[in-house]
């Protein structure tokens, strides 16, 4: 009975995601996020899996079982030491990853940046623990900036048409677009 447990838990979870994605056309099933529930079911069968044959009768398939273990384990650490060193794993977006990586790059390469801001906080973040420390972040909340300081590097994340055209009256520079992806995440930079 306990594969029944197992099943339920794997295939509740996939079924409830999988159906609607055939039927509507969504993409629920293609997250990590929605799917935890199932992969744990898969690593509780495969422990059961393992419990069961390492404790066989036969002393030669325990033996078998022992071995297939201990490289089922060897390739599970080997594989979590190469994506250990990506800089984008395969249960995160590599989507949006084309979009803060070589923004933090751009960022990075500017003396004392300073990013101004009204975007979501979870974006703001994102892009925060891709630059260097040293970055200073400006959160406006309505667009509201008096001054722009002339010594640093000026970014702008997101910014809305009221924000880029004060931006660009404050300092008389313009606004140079510096990475975008889908017309959704945007990084400008002020040239002056």
């Amino acid at each position: 009975m306990v594969w029944l447990l197992v099943l339920a838990i794997v295939g509740t979870n996939a079924l409830a995601l999988m159906i609607p994605d055939v039927l509507f056309g969504s993409r629920r099933s293609a997250g990590l996020r929605y799917l935890f529930a199932a992969y744990t079911g898969i690593q509780i069968a495969v422990g059961y899996l393992f419990s069961t044959k390492l404790q066989s009768l036969k002393v030669w398939q325990q033996q078998a079982w022992r071995v297939i273990f201990i490289l089922f384990l060897t390739v599970g650490t080997v594989a979590g030491a190469i994506d250990l060193q990506k800089e984008v794993t395969w249960n995160k977006s590599d989507d949006k990853a084309k979009f803060y990586i070589p923004a933090a790059e751009n960022i990075d390469r500017s003396t004392d940046p300073l990013l101004i801001t009204a975007a979501d906080p979870v974006q703001v973040l994102t892009l925060s623990y891709r630059v260097k420390p040293e970055t200073k972040f400006q959160l406006l909340p309505d667009d509201k900036i008096q001054t722009i300081p002339k010594d640093r590097s000026i970014f702008l994340f997101n910014p809305s048409e009221r924000l880029k055209q004060k931006i660009e009256n404050l300092a008389n520079g313009t606004l140079e677009l510096v990475e975008n992806r889908k017309d959704e995440l945007k990084l400008w930079k002020l040239d002056r």
